[in-house]
Parts: structure tokens; sequence; C-alpha cells
């Protein structure tokens, strides 16, 4: 078993978690969208949601970057 393809797909689905946790930012903003800019920035579910955005969006991006030659048909077949 290939554990590039393996990490390479985690990778991927780092990324992929990455955007979709851009949804309830922007909705989270859009609910403080009242208050002033500082508020919102204050605002622990914002700072969470930021940093997990980043965070997945970071690690994805630096994995599918190391392990990125077991993104081939062969390394995707034997890694799952």
């Amino acid at each position: 078993m290939r554990k590039t393809a393996v990490w390479y797909g985690i990778s991927k689905l780092l990324q992929a978690l990455g955007l979709m946790l851009v949804a309830p930012l922007v909705l989270a903003v859009w609910d403080y969208r009242s208050l002033a800019v500082g508020d919102i920035i204050d605002s622990p579910e914002i700072i969470g949601l930021v940093f997990s955005v980043g965070l997945c969006l970071m690690v994805g991006t630096l994995l599918s970057r190391l392990f990125r030659h077991g993104k081939d048909l062969q390394g995707v077949k034997e890694g799952f």
C-alpha cells in the first residue's frame, strides 16, 4: 500500500473541509453585521471559524504539495 496516496487523499479532504467551513464563517459574520467591526473580530465564533478555515486550507495545501506524487492512478489504486 502506498502511503503517499493516502496522505494525498487526506490533504484533499482537509482542503474540502476548509472550503466547507467558509459558509458557516460567512453566516456568522452576516449574523453580527449590525455590530462594529471590532466587536465582530472579538467574537469567539468568528475567531474559531477563521482559525479552522485557515488551518484546514494551510495544512491541506502543504500536505498536497508534499505528497503530490501520490496522486497518480497507480498510487490511488494501491492507497485506497
